[in-house]
């Protein structure tokens, strides 16, 4: 029995997906063996109706069904075109989306958040007020240590800026 097949026998048919039958992965997306060898049933149909996938790239759902092998409903992007398809579409995760407030009790409708995608392609957020104030607590901190750093040297840094000023004036 050839590939096509096999393939075919494990999918279901429906008015807009094709709805993969056969093995599933614990994230829902459908498996397929290929030569010996497991492949994304949806990466496998896509190479089989429309072409080679691009080294690097990955084949993404547009109808979000993640066991659909519908070729309609598949297109190539990179990791991060997924993730700001899945934002865009608001289906990034439940606490994501449900979350009113940060974890400091801020309300991000009166000071707002900051999402952003980290290097994995991960998404999150941040509360701008958390922010802020820890970049102020950092700059305090370190405004803090320089003026107490001063006050207990400056009679050393006081003579190093006079031997600076004396070699300048002098030519050395």
């Amino acid at each position: 029995m050839s590939y096509q097949e096999r393939f075919f026998q494990k999918v279901t048919k429906t008015e807009s997906c094709w709805l993969w039958a056969g093995a599933l992965t614990s994230k829902g997306y459908g498996s397929f063996s290929v030569d010996g060898k497991i492949k994304s049933a949806h990466r496998y149909s896509y190479e089989f109706h429309i072409g080679e996938v691009p080294e690097g790239m990955n084949v993404c759902h547009s109808c979000d069904v993640r066991n659909c092998v519908n070729p309609e409903h598949l297109w190539v992007g990179t990791h991060s075109d997924n993730m700001k398809d899945m934002v865009s579409k608001d289906r990034q995760g439940f606490p994501m989306r449900t979350q009113t407030h940060c974890k400091k009790g801020h309300d991000f409708s009166i000071y707002g958040f900051r999402t952003f995608t980290r290097s994995n392609g991960k998404v999150e957020r941040y509360c701008r007020e958390c922010k802020r104030i820890s970049d102020s607590k950092r700059t305090g901190k370190n405004l803090e240590y320089m003026r107490e750093y001063n006050r207990k040297n400056r009679d050393e840094l006081n003579r190093k800026q006079r031997e600076k000023y004396r070699k300048k004036k002098s030519g050395e």
